[in-house]
């Protein structure tokens, strides 16, 4: 049975019906359901116990909004294959929908809306059944009750809210859950003002996690919690000091710092410490303007740091930054001086005004050039920038120009000799890098380049020699480039001519 000429009828069935599943989760992906839920119906027509089809067919109802085929099929792929954690997950969340969708229809209400009394109902028909099942897993029961008790607290309820928080605890035996039940158990404690209990919470909390092989980055988000109740709750200094140890190990790439800076300076302002308030703002809008992809947005806010802290040397930098990447070399010129002004020993804006007062002046000498491209002095000026900035290949280039227009520029002359010997100083320092590194084929390349640049480059010179040294003495050869060294084979080649 089941098999005819050579092939193996329930075997290419199951082939068939993969090709059929493959195709329900194509469709299952683009959203398409109805389409998904057609071709994982035949993946089950031609395989009844394909166990995965029929838990993505329950998947695809449940996104429909159909929760009784969904909570038929999830049940199917329960039974085919009982180790299937997944789909009991989803059975799980089909049933809980289920029981909202007939709490909201008991009481006429739109199922659609955040009804909190109706997850409430609903969860705790799911607990029951759950406790009903004696299951060993403690993790499930743990997050119903942690899911139950947020829903408590946001409706004001903290003594069931804190009574579910703690049976999560007793039931809980996943290190993560446990440290979730502890920090909502702690809210709730705060909310209902009983800071002590709180405390005590926010300590099992810690010390929970810190079992987790966490940093101290972990706890930051904690900190910033912590420190917001304590200030809704008129405890400035302990808010404060939450607020600080966050700030004190973030980074600027940190996008918390911003975070911590701004709930420290409204602390502080409603401590009426308006001076330290405004300190703490400037250094959000810093934090948070340096983290910033769009210039605009990071000169708005570096410009409102500048506001609230006129003398905020580095706000000045990185707006001159900012400004500069614009393309506004003016107002970056403007930003740098102002830093060096407040600061005579900031190098970083000395250089980045030097940078932005070179930018400036290519600008100018290219908007000349293309007005008048006759006008030699421009493209020499124009050089002189980029040579300043190391740029000798533009530079020369820019120095020739100039010399035919005008052969007899002795300063344009002058000028491109200097450029030839930067560039050829250039191109061996590159040489010099490729030979540490034993690329020899890339180093003899930029050595050979310098002498073409600058036939007087002795330093290009010596080191040649000493590549070719190293090649005599058994190094990789280089024969592409017509470089060969002698071993002994070679020798008997001599011998044979001779």
């Amino acid at each position: 049975m089941g098999e005819k000429d050579g092939l193996d009828i329930e075997e290419l069935s199951k082939k068939l019906g993969e090709a059929y599943y493959i195709r329900g989760c194509e469709h299952s992906e683009k959203g398409d359901y109805d389409q998904a839920i057609a071709g994982f119906s035949e993946a089950i027509r031609l395989n009844p116990k394909y166990a995965t089809a029929y838990n993505r067919r329950g998947v695809a109802y449940f996104n429909k909004g159909d929760c009784g085929k969904a909570i038929e099929d999830l049940t199917e792929a329960t039974q085919l294959n009982p180790d299937d954690d997944m789909a009991r997950e989803d059975l799980r969340l089909a049933k809980l929908n289920k029981r909202i969708a007939e709490c909201a229809e008991a009481t006429g209400s739109d199922p659609t809306e955040n009804n909190i009394d109706r997850v409430i109902a609903a969860y705790t028909e799911e607990i029951r059944e759950k406790i009903q099942q004696e299951d060993d897993d403690g993790s499930i029961l743990a997050d119903m009750y942690i899911k139950r008790g947020v829903a408590y607290k946001e409706n004001g309820d903290y003594d069931q809210a804190i009574a579910d928080f703690t049976k999560a605890i007793e039931v809980c035996d996943e290190e993560d859950l446990l440290v979730e039940a502890y920090l909502n158990r702690w809210r709730a404690y705060a909310e209902k003002g009983d800071y002590i209990k709180a405390n005590e919470d926010y300590a099992e909390a810690y010390f929970t996690r810190g079992g987790l092989d966490r940093t101290e980055d972990d706890y930051k988000d904690m900190y910033i919690e912590r420190g917001v109740v304590y200030k809704e709750n008129g405890d400035y200094d302990q808010a404060i000091a939450d607020f600080t140890k966050v700030i004190e190990v973030c980074d600027y790439e940190d996008l918390l710092l911003a975070e911590a800076y701004l709930n420290r300076g409204r602390t502080y302002a409603e401590k009426g410490d308006s001076v330290k308030a405004d300190e703490d703002y400037a250094e959000a809008y810093f934090a948070r303007g340096g983290l910033a992809k769009d210039d605009d947005k990071a000169i708005a806010d570096f410009s409102e740091a500048i506001r609230l802290a006129p003398n905020y040397t580095k706000a000045y930098n990185n707006r001159g930054v900012a400004y500069y990447n614009k393309g506004d070399y003016d107002k970056a010129i403007e930003d740098f001086t102002v830093a060096i002004r407040l600061n005579s020993d900031d190098d970083i804006a000395r250089k980045n005004l030097r940078f932005a007062e070179l930018k400036k002046r290519i600008a100018e000498c290219t908007e000349a050039i293309r007005l008048d491209p006759t006008d030699a002095e421009a493209y020499v000026n124009r050089g002189d920038a980029y040579s300043c900035q190391g740029e000798y290949d533009k530079a020369s280039n820019d120095y020739s120009k100039a010399l035919r227009i005008e052969p007899n520029y002795a300063e344009a002359e002058k000028a491109l000799a200097k450029a030839y010997v930067n560039l050829a100083k250039a191109y061996v320092n590159r040489g010099q890098a490729n030979f540490c590194s034993k690329e020899y084929n890339a180093a003899f390349e930029n050595y050979s380049e310098a002498l073409r640049i600058n036939p007087d480059c002795a330093e290009a010179e010596r080191c040649l020699t000493e590549l070719a040294d190293l090649l005599e003495d058994g190094a990789a050869p280089l024969d592409e480039y017509g470089w060969r060294y002698k071993d002994g084979d070679d020798d008997e080649e001599d011998d044979d001519d001779l």
